[in-house]
């Protein structure tokens, strides 16, 4: 079974087990996608693998979990197309990242796992949760991420700071249902993706969310560079940002 033994720590951490999140903010960010990069992988694989990556930083552990949503209306349901409002499908996430691999043999078993995920995405977290007490514990993730493949045109803005529903668009209705610490959405555009962090600013600052979002972008970028290079060459650290730390160290010598 995928899930047991899934029982490791959690990003971000939260006061109490009985802490009910309230997402109030939002961070956003534009990851450019260079098209002569060498990766031949999907970006949602990248963008999937990222997160992981990224996670697995915070949680210090290299087993990382998380739901993924999906629009309900690509599941069998009778009528789906003729319903009003958003259909959501979650499904739970295991990646275990393994640094000596190779960053290709790291995005093809990702890329084959999203296969094999697809045929179950319909089963549902609350019956996910009973399948056993692993399963029980993994259910209780507390970060989310949602791909939102490229739409034929331009999401319409309202005059608050989140774009207003429109049906199809996953990445919107799951920031408007969010009820994670924090979740990421991903938006597809030509020479890119529109990243788009919902957050409960009692649990994670702005600031650190913006952190979040720029390691995020740095482990895209290389990523989708040398897939000859095992995992533990990746940094998290954006180049300014190392840059400035390397300053400091220099100043302390």
């Amino acid at each position: 079974m995928q899930l047991e033994g899934a029982t490791g720590p959690q990003f971000p951490a939260l006061p109490s087990r009985s802490f009910i999140p309230e997402p109030d903010s939002l961070e956003e960010r534009f990851v450019p996608i260079d098209a002569l990069a060498r990766s031949k992988a999907t970006i949602a694989t990248i963008i999937r693998a990222t997160w992981a990556l990224v996670a697995s930083q915070y949680t210090i552990s290299d087993d990382v979990i998380y739901s993924e949503t999906f629009s309900g209306r690509t599941l069998p349901i009778p009528g789906a197309k003729q319903m009003e409002g958003p259909i959501l499908a979650t499904v739970l996430v295991r990646i275990r990242v393994d640094r000596a691999a190779s960053i290709q043999g790291f995005l093809q078993a990702i890329q084959e796992q999203s296969v094999k995920r697809a045929t179950h995405k319909h089963l549902g977290i609350q019956n996910i949760r009973r399948l056993s007490p692993d399963a029980q514990i993994a259910c209780e993730v507390i970060i989310g991420l949602v791909v939102q493949p490229k739409l034929p045109e331009p999401a319409v803005l309202a005059d608050d700071d989140l774009p207003a529903f429109r049906s199809g668009n996953q990445a919107l209705e799951a920031l408007h249902f969010n009820s994670y610490p924090i979740i990421m959405a991903a938006s597809l555009e030509q020479d890119g993706f529109r990243l788009v962090a919902g957050f409960d600013s009692r649990i994670m600052s702005p600031a650190r969310v913006r952190r979040v979002l720029a390691q995020f972008e740095c482990a895209v970028t290389q990523l989708r560079g040398d897939h000859t290079q095992s995992l533990s060459a990746i940094t998290h650290v954006p180049r300014v940002q190392a840059t400035k730390q390397s300053q400091r160290n220099v100043q302390l010598i």
